[in-house]
């Protein structure tokens, strides 16, 4: 078992754990036998300890006449004896039924699934815009999608599709692993599966209230089980001269959008902005006392902002960066 607690790739991940419980398990077995049996055995098998009816059971397990053998093992061993005897038939019966059972699940079987769908309970909505937006611009589009998602929970009967909705602005907001013009994200806590419509049905109605809503993208991602593995189809360009990259990119994505039946769909182009630059008088800022990472300061708070501290808001298990930056 011990090559397989090295089995590759996704399967290997979630199937690793299965060796590794077999050979702790044989582990202790062996430490058990070799260890424990034996001294818990000196300890009750001290010369003295037996009577008359346990010798007998003893010299009937290693005599000839096992009939007389009581308990459990002896009706163990009188079922054995009766296969023995009809072993003709019992090898062919235990061959069909292995093969029976190969056949069975075959046909009927299901497959293997690792992880099965169920209903999820959290999404989040992301809303894609490109441009130079201040942070101010941003909130106020991240607000109109909130808006929408919050009337939408509010104007149907029955009970509440949300127990929570929360809403985070900023071009950092969607994580690592998002795209770059990802402005903002909303977080979606479902409630009990019972006493709302199914996720993929919230989602279309997400969508649809938020069609009309011009200069963004929304993109709704369910909560996915196992280890995270993105969208069904990924494609990464490479070359030597990355001026290429960005027209080779778009017109991939045009030609996967006129394909039909693919949605969601996500580019790592740079998005568009200013580039900065500056040229430092070295003599007159050292007459007003100041260096390169001062001035960098100042550039900073016009276009990006600059990272103050951190904080865990009681409703969020996430920190929130406290940046600081110029009024646009």
């Amino acid at each position: 078992f011990l090559p397989l607690a090295f089995w590759p790739d996704i399967v290997g991940e979630f199937m690793k754990f299965l060796p590794i419980t077999v050979l702790f398990t044989l582990t202790a077995s062996l430490a058990m036998a070799l260890i424990f049996v034996p001294t818990v055995g000196a300890w009750f098998g001290r010369p003295g300890s037996q009577n008359n009816e346990s010798l007998e059971a003893i010299a009937a397990d290693h005599g000839d006449d096992i009939e007389k053998v009581k308990g459990g093992t002896g009706v163990y061993v009188r079922m054995l004896k009766g296969c023995l005897r009809f072993y003709w038939l019992i090898v062919p019966a235990a061959f069909v039924v292995l093969v029976s059972v190969w056949a069975a699940f075959g046909q009927l079987g299901k497959g293997v699934e690792f992880f099965p769908a169920v209903e999820p309970e959290v999404a989040v909505v992301q809303v894609r815009a490109r441009g130079n937006m201040s942070y101010y611009q941003q909130d106020t589009l991240l607000r109109e999608v909130e808006n929408r998602i919050l009337a939408l929970d509010t104007h149907h009967e029955g009970e509440n599709w949300f127990d929570t909705v929360y809403a985070r602005s900023g071009s950092g907001a969607g994580g690592n692993e998002a795209a770059e013009d990802v402005i903002g994200v909303v977080q979606l806590e479902y409630a009990d599966w019972q006493t709302r419509p199914k996720a993929t049905e919230i989602e279309k109605r997400i969508l649809a209230e938020t069609a009309d809503l011009a200069g963004i993208r929304i993109e709704v991602r369910a909560q996915e089980a196992g280890p995270p593995q993105g969208k069904d189809i990924q494609i990464q360009l490479r070359s030597f001269y990355p001026e290429l990259l960005d027209q080779t990119a778009t017109t991939l994505m045009t030609g996967l959008q006129e394909m039909g039946g693919l949605y969601n769909f996500e580019d790592g182009k740079s998005p568009p902005g200013i580039d900065w630059e500056y040229s430092v008088d070295r003599a007159q800022a050292l007459k007003f006392g100041a260096d390169i990472n001062q001035i960098g300061n100042v550039v900073k708070l016009v276009t990006n902002g600059i990272n103050f501290s951190t904080y865990r808001p009681d409703d969020s298990t996430e920190e929130i960066d406290i940046v600081g930056r110029y009024p646009a």
